[in-house]
């Protein structure tokens, strides 16, 4: 039989009494002590909930009381029952709110619906909910002209469409620059009335034309290894992806694109193939899902999702990360400063051959 603690006890200032109650019922299910149920609750409750027990069960002490009348005193004294149509009104109000992941409004529309007593209508009134407050449009519509949608077609078709919807910021710039040249003005005032002399004035001035445009171009030119349209390569060495001894191939079907992105998603893997960014094969053992990621351009990013394939069977490599104050220091003597961007982040990176197989869209 597992020990008591005194850390089991009830704190009714900081602790939810459901939640609480939940785990006491576990641990007398583990424990196998459900004859004792009075006077376990009555032990753990604490001092300052025993209190008000005896207070509820005046003229009776608390042990005499049965262990469902005893909760259910003290939930509806320390909870009171709310409004069932007050509840349900904040149910209906429930909606998806800006830059909140779906998953997360699933999540707070079933916590609402706890204190709502739909009874047997509770999957369809989940389904009914989430399916008008998702935020986006098009997949409300998708979800409106399923015939047969049941709560869990529901949830799983938001939680695919969000595996597509990824909103993922990608900023990047170029630094300022400014090439500063002095530039000569005409400057004239009038300092006494005309006196109607003819005097002939030769204005030329020996200055040097300066073109700044030129001072970049030459830049361009005499680095054009470095500057230029085409998509660079990190080339310090080849990328390994280490898999664990017992590793199995694992191949999921793909995902269900929205009919407005599909274009979008073949056009911009004919651009990866013809770059060598990624190679086409005709059979493989791990497959994973492409996952198109909007970017700020309006283009796609064509990304992988691994957790359910690849990433269950990798070697973690736990490289401690510096703290800030670690790379401060190293260039607190610096001078010169680059900024590295990776446009296509891991597509710019080469990967062995080993590690190409596993990764696989």
């Amino acid at each position: 039989m597992c020990n008591l603690e005194r850390d089991n006890e009830f704190n009714i200032e900081k602790e939810d009494f459901e939640t609480w109650v939940e785990r006491l019922e576990l641990y007398m299910d583990v424990n196998r002590l459900k004859e004792k149920k009075v006077p376990l609750l009555l032990t753990l409750i604490g001092s300052k909930a025993y209190d008000i027990f005896r207070a509820l069960c005046t003229p009776k002490k608390p042990k005499e009381v049965s262990y469902d009348q005893l909760v259910s005193k003290f939930r509806d004294h320390i909870k009171p029952k709310p409004s069932v149509l007050a509840e349900r009104s904040k149910f209906r109000a429930r909606v998806q709110q800006t830059n909140e992941s779906t998953s997360t409004f699933i999540a707070a529309v079933q916590k609402l619906s706890q204190t709502c007593d739909f009874g047997e209508n509770l999957e369809e009134c989940l389904r009914d909910q989430i399916s008008h407050g998702v935020a986006n449009n098009d997949l409300k519509k998708k979800l409106f002209a399923e015939k047969e949608l049941s709560y869990a077609k529901c949830r799983e078709l938001i939680m695919a469409w969000e595996g597509m919807e990824i909103s993922m910021a990608v900023e990047g710039s170029l630094a300022s620059t400014s090439n500063s040249v002095h530039q000569v003005r005409k400057f004239t005032k009038e300092w006494s009335e005309p006196l109607g002399l003819s005097v002939k004035i030769e204005q030329n001035l020996n200055i040097h034309n300066i073109n700044v445009s030129s001072i970049m171009e030459n830049i361009f030119e005499e680095f054009v290894d470095v500057i230029n349209d085409e998509l660079g390569t990190y080339k310090i060495r080849l990328v390994s992806v280490v898999t664990k001894q017992d590793a199995k191939p694992k191949f999921m079907r793909p995902y269900s694109l929205p009919y407005k992105i599909k274009d979008k998603v073949g056009i911009e893997l004919d651009k990866l193939v013809a770059q060598k960014r990624f190679i086409p094969v005709e059979t493989c053992e791990f497959g994973s899902p492409i996952v198109p990621v909007p970017k700020g351009d309006s283009s796609l990013r064509i990304c992988g999702d691994y957790k359910n394939t690849v990433n269950p069977n990798l070697i973690i490599d736990r490289y401690p990360l510096p703290l800030p104050e670690d790379l401060f220091q190293k260039i607190a003597n610096c001078n010169w400063f680059s900024k590295l961007d990776l446009s296509q982040a891991y597509q710019q990176m080469l990967l062995d051959e080993a590690s190409r197989k596993l990764l696989t869209l």
